[in-house]
């Protein structure tokens, strides 16, 4: 991953710079050739013009052609005076193409090859008729080994149109090595840019991959039976620190799951163990002598029987927990609360008459939970509370409801839990009084069962309790308006 972001920085910042330096160069390069243009064609025009004035000055002696001498002479002495150092060669062309004077390090015979390469015949009247304004015409050439800019212009004269044309040759050598150091310091900068990004690039993609790196290895170290390690934290709150906080979540998540899964199968293997002892002592007690007394057979007999049915009972609690995952296909049913309580309670009523019950709910309160699975925590409930309840003993069951959600409350005169032990009766096996819980028949997975179904549907379960006076368990679960009741299509 390191590598791949080094690689990317490097190649968007490379991108990025080159786009830069295109356009700086490009821009620069044609503002600089646009202002030597501009002042070569101000020159050539001001040459050709006093040029003119002098032709115009020869006209009391017979015009160009009678007093050619003295032109010449009088166009050295101008072109020296007005040819600037940047300035090269300035020429005049004759009518007949006769080079009158040329001036700079370009022979002459260069300078009219230039002018015949690059300029069409201005000689012809047709094309440039007496009084027409002419701009300078620009171009640049190659001259050996060296690139001029070549500007001309057209000198007329009143008494012959025109006569000749003037052509200004600049070295472009200079300004062109200018240009050529400004490419080069871009280059080298962006060539500096890319590494100096490359190099922050993997600097930052390596701190964060720090922390991934250490979940690497850390999960390659990791066991079924050693999994207390955890990440350091790394500074900020960052995707990485997120992710980190996240893992070690995860992490805690998982050893909480083992640690109860271990102590699930110790505290099954034990629950397991006592019945299936005391069904083998008494198996063996009937294979010695328990045949031929009828008060040790019916005893061995009615003891069987007895662990037996704690086992199946047991057995089929531990199916439950262990099948609730995949009874979360039931998830997304209703069931109405009034309707399905009352069809629980109706046996309850028959069988234990000794424990009356009550039950008190407001009309048409439909919960998100599965008619089975509301049976199921009800049903627990409510022989929980008969189960550890004297005789005589009432037990209330009460629905209140708000917009959201519906309260269940189930509500006993028994005995009661002490508070050390209130926080604990939800965990699976876990007993307040063993030896009282295992002559009632009570297992400890019955409330880790309601506990495990209430909050599958994103509902609360607690309990609160006297010693001596009662105990009232309460679980909370979402008022839903669509689905049908009792989970019907």
């Amino acid at each position: 991953m390191k590598l791949k972001v080094t690689a990317l920085t490097a190649a968007v910042i490379l991108i990025i710079l080159l786009a830069l330096d295109s356009f700086i160069y490009l821009t620069l390069r044609e503002h600089v050739m646009q202002e030597e243009s501009t002042l070569l064609q101000t020159r050539v025009q001001t040459v050709s013009q006093g040029v003119q004035q002098g032709l115009e000055s020869l006209e009391g002696f017979g015009g160009f052609s009678d007093g050619y001498d003295m032109v010449v002479h009088e166009i050295e002495k101008y072109v020296q005076q007005q040819a600037p150092e940047s300035i090269l060669v300035t020429q005049i062309v004759g009518q007949s193409n006769v080079v009158v004077k040329g001036v700079g390090k370009l022979s002459t015979g260069q300078m009219v090859n230039v002018a015949n390469s690059v300029m069409t015949d201005q000689s012809n009247p047709s094309n440039s008729p007496d009084g027409d304004e002419e701009r300078p015409k620009i171009n640049v050439v190659q001259v050996g080994s060296e690139e001029y800019m070549v500007v001309s212009a057209q000198v007329r004269s009143h008494v012959m149109g025109t006569v000749g044309s003037v052509y200004l040759f600049a070295d472009l050598g200079r300004l062109l090595d200018y240009l050529h150091t400004l490419l080069t310091a871009l280059l080298l900068g962006s060539i500096g840019a890319v590494l100096v990004g490359a190099g922050g690039g993997y600097a930052v993609s390596s701190a964060a991959a720090k922390p991934i790196n250490q979940m690497i290895r850390l999960v390659a170290r990791i066991q079924a039976g050693k999994i207390n390690e955890r990440i350091p934290l790394p500074k900020g709150h960052d995707e990485v620190a997120r992710l980190a906080a996240t893992f070690n979540q995860m992490l805690d998540r998982i050893e909480r799951s083992f640690q109860q899964q271990a102590q699930f199968v110790a505290d099954a293997s034990h629950e397991i163990r006592t019945p299936l002892t005391t069904i083998q002592g008494y198996a063996q007690l009937l294979g010695r002598w328990g045949k031929e007394d009828p008060a040790i057979l019916e005893k061995a007999i009615s003891v069987i029987q007895k662990e037996s049915g704690r086992l199946r009972t047991l057995t089929n609690d531990m199916l439950t927990l262990a099948d609730m995952e995949s009874s979360r296909q039931l998830l997304g049913k209703t069931c109405d609360v009034q309707s399905t309580i009352a069809e629980i309670l109706e046996p309850y009523e028959l069988l234990h008459p000794d424990h009356p019950i009550t039950f008190h709910s407001p009309d048409s309160v439909v919960v998100a939970m599965a008619p089975e699975h509301f049976g199921r925590v009800l049903t627990n409930l409510v022989s929980n509370a008969i189960k550890y309840s004297p005789d005589g003993g009432r037990v209330k069951v009460t629905v209140t409801a708000s917009n959201k959600e519906a309260t269940i409350a189930v509500e006993d005169e028994g005995q009661g839990i002490p508070a050390e032990d209130l926080p604990r009766i939800f965990d699976r096996f876990y007993r307040v009084d063993k030896a009282r819980s295992r002559q009632a028949g009570g297992n400890g997975l019955g409330l880790a069962i309601v506990k495990e179904l209430v909050e599958m549907y994103q509902g609360k379960i607690w309990a609160t309790s006297v010693v001596g006076e009662g105990t009232s368990v309460m679980f909370t679960l979402p008022r839903t308006t669509e689905g049908t009741k009792h989970g019907e299509d």
